[in-house]
């Protein structure tokens, strides 16, 4: 039944103190305790977790210390996330144990349409990463009587099998007429037709 006033808070770098623990409830310093068994205290710590983000509002939660994350998955119109990283540039996940205040950057990629034409018509698009590469195929629709011969960027003719994107871009299919063979008088002969 004796009493004890609870002791002052230790020091400790990077983490804020929260109180001491009986494994039950916790307490600040100068709190009275009553003894009615053997009892040992922890020390209970918080750490600050900031969010840094280009691209949202910046964010901080307190954690104790020693527990794992929660992160945050946030979304960008026109942005691929891709994930948190520590001071250190290292990608963290939510495994990751914080023992101590840490702020965590949000990485983003750009994301790009590339739009594909044939005739004055959408055809299909993509949503592609900012840098990285397409392979350029003929289009899934067939233009009768044409072959494909590849595709252009503005009035740029195009002869290469894969582009890096960086940009949106509107890519437009070239046609080539199907040369159309007929007989004048028994005569085979080749032209383009009408």
């Amino acid at each position: 039944g004796t009493k004890i006033t609870i002791d002052d808070a230790p020091e400790a770098e990077g983490c804020t103190f929260a109180g001491w623990s009986d494994g039950t409830n916790t307490y600040q310093p100068g709190d009275e305790y009553e003894i009615t068994s053997d009892v040992e205290f922890t020390a209970i710590w918080n750490v600050t977790v900031t969010y840094v983000s280009e691209h949202t509002e910046h964010e901080e939660v307190t954690i104790e210390k020693g527990s794992t994350l929660d992160l945050p998955n946030p979304t960008v119109e026109g942005y691929d996330f891709d994930g948190w990283f520590n001071e250190g540039d290292e990608k963290v996940d939510s495994s990751y144990t914080v023992d101590a205040n840490i702020t965590l950057t949000a990485k983003w990629t750009k994301l790009w349409t590339v739009t594909y034409m044939s005739d004055g018509v959408e055809i299909d698009s993509e949503i592609v990463r900012d840098g990285e590469s397409i392979v350029l195929e003929a289009p899934s629709i067939p233009k009768t009587g044409y072959t494909f011969d590849c595709w252009q960027d503005g009035e740029a003719w195009i002869n290469a099998d894969s582009i890096e994107i960086t940009a949106d871009i509107t890519l437009t299919a070239r046609w080539e007429k199907i040369p159309v063979t007929y007989s004048i008088s028994g005569v085979p002969t080749t032209g383009w037709g009408v």
